[in-house]
């Protein structure tokens, strides 16, 4: 007859013979170690009892990719991760041996996988990537061979950082990560991790005046990067009449309008990736100098009121007008705002003098002509 006992919490089996129960069989060992995905497992379950013992499953699974031998033999290499339940049945072959059971529960981690596609460095430039790592079971443990100078790995997270102090066309580098599960991971990922040299940068700051009407030519200046250069204007536009090419950084063109103009130009270089830099810039551009246009002044009659008016073009305006060399005669003045000479002449003779020009240009444009009154 077959009775049923509990014994350690298990279900176990025991037979009733001759008024004797037979004692049950206890499966060892009680709990079973977790395993990995990728990772060979292997597991012994064992019984005290004379004879041979035939394990099988008889309630849940197995992990995916392990398999129970009938002599206990737990083997295989897990394919998914997860939390995996189930009974052990052993069952001896002889009348008196009797039967037993375990429960089971095994945790399969998933496997651990570890990129290192690092981004490319540059010389001098604050940096930053990440060795990606997923699976496994955190905290990871991470260890570099090879790291170019400047750089260090955080031993926690993978994460790559510093200011690389000197080039390479590619440096080998090669990543450990080991994770905190049992049984531990441990995964190897190599990298040619490249440092280009220092990024181009824009060394024009000012750029020299124009005036309306002349030719204009100012190349700007870059350094560092790999040549050839790309240039153009990314922000503003330059004044009218010039232009920026876009090979050799030259602005030339003649200026149509004078005024002050504020824009960006950018620098691309041929690099692979490329490097950049942009520099705001004010291009101010003079109108033409102050020049007057008189060439003569009227006669004058001694005792007739005189009026007559001297003109300018160009420069900036207000203009400011004086008598630089010789004198008017006598009974005539100069307004020194409007150039206007009037008064009345109160002696005949010819008076030879020199009358200047000045604008309000930032420096000012100054323009001197000589003149002659006759006054009769």
């Amino acid at each position: 007859m077959l009775i049923r006992r509990m014994l350690a919490g298990a279900m176990v089996f025991g037979v009733f013979v001759g008024g004797c129960v037979v004692p049950t069989l206890v499966i060892f060992p009680a709990t079973l170690p977790d395993g990995a995905v990728g990772i060979g497992y292997s597991a012994t379950l064992s019984v005290e009892a004379s004879g041979s013992v035939q394990f099988s499953i008889s309630q849940g699974e197995l992990p995916a990719g392990l398999r129970l031998r009938s002599d206990g033999q737990i083997t295989g290499t897990p394919t998914s991760s997860g939390t995996f339940s189930f009974t052990v049945l052993a069952d001896t072959s002889t009348i008196f041996g009797g039967m037993g059971s375990e429960s089971y529960t095994i945790e399969i981690f998933p496997e651990l996988t570890v990129d290192a596609d690092l981004d490319v460095g540059r010389l001098a430039v604050a940096y930053e990537s990440f060795v990606e790592i997923a699976g496994g079971v955190p905290p990871y443990r991470v260890t570099a061979v090879g790291l170019p100078a400047g750089l260090s790995v955080n031993r926690s997270n993978g994460r790559v950082s510093g200011t690389p102090v000197l080039t390479t066309t590619g440096t080998l580098v090669e990543f450990t990560v080991t994770d905190s599960g049992d049984p531990r991971q441990e995964k190897t990922a190599s990298v040619t991790l490249v440092i280009k040299p220092e990024a181009v940068n824009i060394t024009t700051t000012t750029l020299a005046n124009g005036m309306v009407g002349s030719a204009y030519n100012e190349r700007l200046f870059a350094e560092d990067g790999q040549t050839p250069y790309e240039w153009s204007v990314v922000a503003g536009l330059l004044p009218d009449g010039l232009s920026l090419n876009r090979d050799t950084g030259v602005i030339s063109g003649t200026p149509e309008e004078a005024g002050a103009v504020t824009f960006t130009v950018e620098v691309r270089d041929s690099d692979s990736p490329l490097s950049s830099d942009e520099q705001e810039l004010t291009l101010t551009i003079d109108p033409q100098p102050v020049e007057i246009l008189t060439d003569a002044l009227a006669a004058g009659q001694v005792g007739m009121a005189y009026t007559d008016g001297l003109v300018a073009i160009n420069g900036t305006q207000p203009f400011m007008w004086s008598l630089s060399a010789g004198t008017l005669p006598d009974g005539l003045m100069l307004d020194a705002t409007t150039g206007e000479i009037t008064g009345t002449p109160t002696a005949a003779g010819m008076n030879t003098f020199s009358i200047t020009v000045t604008d309000s240009a930032d420096p000012p444009t100054t323009a001197t002509e000589e003149f002659t009154i006759t006054t009769m």
